[in-house]
């Protein structure tokens, strides 16, 4: 499996589910979406600075890493 180290900012949108569900509730989404592609979540860790998040993720191939992305630009991910 292919690792990749991917940086997050949460919406103001992104941050009041965040308040709202908690960081657990994050956690779990990101791991359902991975397990969907093939792939796994190895560590999630909340950051100050530019980044709300920093991931560390195992994806089978980088052509699965494609729909990563898009279920967390529209909630504010």
């Amino acid at each position: 499996m292919a690792k990749f180290l991917v940086h997050a900012s949460y919406t103001p949108e992104g941050t009041k589910g965040l308040l709202k569900g908690g960081a657990t509730a994050r956690r779990k989404a990101v791991e359902e979406l991975l397990a969907s592609l093939g792939g796994k979540l190895e560590a999630f860790y909340f950051t100050f600075g530019d980044d709300d998040a920093v991931l560390i993720i195992d994806l089978r191939t980088p052509r699965r890493r494609s729909p990563w992305g898009s279920p967390y630009v529209s909630p504010g991910w």
